[in-house]
Parts: C-alpha cells; structure tokens; sequence
C-alpha cells in the first residue's frame, strides 16, 4: 500500500458575532502591528469599521490597505507590500473575499522573500523557495465560497512576457493561523455575490469528490458540504437576513476549502483561464461550466460516486448513467433558480478568446487532478460544449 500524508488546517472560530474573538487571537498570534487587507467595498460597508473596533488596543497601531480587485493582481500585491514595509507591520488580518485572502498571503510570502509572485509559482516547483517562516494571518471571510481562510493556496494574476494567468502560490505555511467565520458580516453580501460565492465551494465539492487522488477525509467533507449547499444556498440567496442558513454556508465554505489538497479539475482550470483574461467573477464561471464539466467527465466517475453525488442534491438514483444525469439536471436547476446564465457567451466570453482559454487551462495547476486526462483537443471539446 502507498504511503499517504494528510494535513488539516489551523484552528477557528465560527458563529455569529465571532469577529469579537479578533483582540484575542492578535494576541495568540503575537501580532501587535496588523496590516488590514481589504477591497473598497468592505471599507465602504462598515465592516473595516467593526474588524478596527475588534482590534482592541492594536487599533491605533493597525493601517490599511484596501485596494484589492475582484481578481486579485500582482501589482495590488507589490502595493500592499509597500504599506506592510513602511507601516513596520507584523502580521496581516484579511477581511473580505477569496481576492482579499489571496493577496493578503502574497504580501505575506513576499515581506520575508525576495522576488516576485511569478518566481513562487507551483508549476515551477516555486514551493522550495519559501524557506522562512511567513508573518501571522488571521483570516476573516465576508463570502461563503473560496475557502482560502483555510487553504494552502492562492491564486494572483500574473502577467509575463505578455501572457496573462492565474498564477497559484503556496503550501503549508500559507495556511493562515487562524480564521474567524462570522455569519453577520455575509448578511449584506448582494444576491449575485451570494450566487456566485456558493456556486464557487459547491464546485470545490464536486471536483474534490470526483477527483482521482485518494483522501478519505477530504471525501468526507466534499459529500457532506455539497449536500448542506445544495439545502442553504437558494435559502441565504432568497433570505439574506438568515444567518442559520449563512453559518452553514460558511461552515461549508471552509469545508470544501480543507479539500483542496485532493485536487480540483477542469472546471477551476478553465474557470482560471477565462478569468484571467475576463473581470468575471470567479465562482459565475465556476457555476457556468460546472453542469457541461460534469457530463465532459461523466464517463470517468464511478457508479457509487455517480450515486452519492446525486443523492447529496436530492436526486438519487441507483444507475449510474441516470444518477449523473439527475445531477447534473440538478445542477442546471440551481443555477436557474439562482439567476445564473447557461453558457459562456452569456457572461460576454467573444467565441475569439478560444485559444488563449486553451493555452492558459493547459498550464493550470488544477488539470493534474481532473478524472479525465486532458489534452488540447479534450479542452476544446468542453469548449465548445460550454461556450
């Protein structure tokens, strides 16, 4: 038998009004000069304004740096990095979206290595250059959907010698040290952002599910969130005020966050293609191609996966081929009932931009685990199903 590592992530606090634990864990992380990361729209909201007022006496010390887009660059990395130096900071806090989380590990790895994002890529084994021990992170979601509060990963627009892609950094000590899931500060998240944030970590459940690397526990996780989406996200959708249905979000946000070890797909591939190249949102695209990435794998997926993955959404079947295909009705369902388009083309995706897609999935991290090998000719096959 193969031998197998495991690793689960660092320590949390969950429920409604947790951000009031962020005085306490700055001290548990020793951190006495945070750096804020943030966006524009949580610094306009009011939450900077209650994660300041959680800081306690670290307040008057603590700065800011809100200048994180929806997809996350490297030139808002490099920026952040220059606030983090010149504020003395010790460690970060990161309030807001996967973008957020993502960047805040950038200027992380990046305020105690020299370089550039680009020199830490995965693909090129960049994980043997981070040598130093990272400052400390707390993580505070605003979105039920990247599970990056509690993910070895980040993902950073590059862009070198004229190629545009989702570079992923990271590894263990990414990991941030502690994340704080407070429903409160998901309420005011809007209908599509809701959507598209959920869509995102029931994507995560499926591809970690259906993918060919063997981890029990991640397996575990994966059903079990996909089954708790599928029940809460129409109801956070419908009711943003719910904050049961909000929580459990969260909870299986950062459930499905915990499995990237077992790898994703082509979807996430794919989806880091278009939104490399695209200001679309993440997980939209992840919702768009998730039904047709479903059927490009169908004859990968075993007939006991095909039935659990079937019976999570409610549409259990004993034959696999009818059990995948009541899924993936299910999928389209929700995705109707959601608001969310059917195809590519939908989201303004020119037909034209086929090539540069293909190029940038087939240099994507997440292709390694898909359940079907893919070459070009395989990605354009689902490019063309999806557009």
């Amino acid at each position: 038998m193969d031998r197998a590592r495991y690793t689960i992530p660092s320590p949390m606090v969950s429920g409604p009004g947790a951000l009031g634990e962020l005085r306490r864990l700055l001290s548990r992380c020793g951190m006495k000069r945070p750096l804020l990361v943030t966006d524009a729209g949580i610094s306009s909201s009011g939450i900077l304004d209650s994660a300041l007022e959680a800081l306690g006496p670290c307040r008057d010390r603590a700065s800011v740096f809100d200048r994180v887009s929806p997809n996350c660059q490297e030139a808002e990395v490099y920026e952040g990095l220059k606030v983090y130096r010149s504020e003395g900071s010790d460690g970060v806090v990161a309030v807001g979206g996967g973008s957020v989380l993502d960047a805040a590990k950038g200027i992380r790895l990046l305020s105690c290595h020299e370089g550039r994002i680009r020199d830490y890529d995965l693909l090129s084994r960049g994980i043997a250059k981070v040598v130093n021990p990272l400052p400390p992170m707390i993580a505070v979601p605003t979105t039920a959907g990247t599970g990056s509060e509690v993910s070895q990963g980040a993902l950073i627009v590059t862009r070198v010698d004229g190629v545009t892609r989702k570079t992923i950094i990271g590894g263990q000590s990414f990991v941030p040290d502690w994340a704080i899931l407070d429903a409160k500060l998901t309420v005011s998240l809007p209908p599509a952002l809701t959507a598209g944030t959920g869509m995102d970590a029931l994507t995560h459940c499926v591809e970690e599910y259906v993918s060919p690397q063997e981890h029990p526990t991640v397996s575990a996780l994966a059903i079990d969130s996909l089954r708790r989406i599928s029940r809460d996200l129409p109801i956070a959708w419908r009711e943003p005020d719910n904050l049961r249905a909000r929580n459990d979000m969260l909870l299986s946000a950062m459930m499905a966050g915990v499995g990237f070890e077992k790898g994703l797909g082509v979807i996430h591939a794919m989806a880091h293609a278009v939104g490399a190249i695209h200001d679309i949102h993440h997980g939209l695209l992840c919702a768009v191609l998730l039904p047709t990435g479903v059927k490009f794998n169908s004859e990968q997926i075993a007939k006991e996966t095909a039935q659990e993955l079937a019976r999570a959404m409610g549409a259990a079947s004993q034959d696999r081929a009818d059990a995948l295909e009541r899924f993936v009705d299910a999928l389209r369902l929700l995705n109707s009932e959601l608001g969310i388009p059917a195809r590519l083309r939908d989201l303004g995706v020119p037909e034209s931009d086929c090539e540069q897609v293909l190029d940038g999935a087939l240099e994507d991290y997440c292709l390694r685990t898909n359940p079907r090998p893919c070459g070009r000719g395989d990605l354009l096959e689902l490019w063309e199903r999806a557009w």
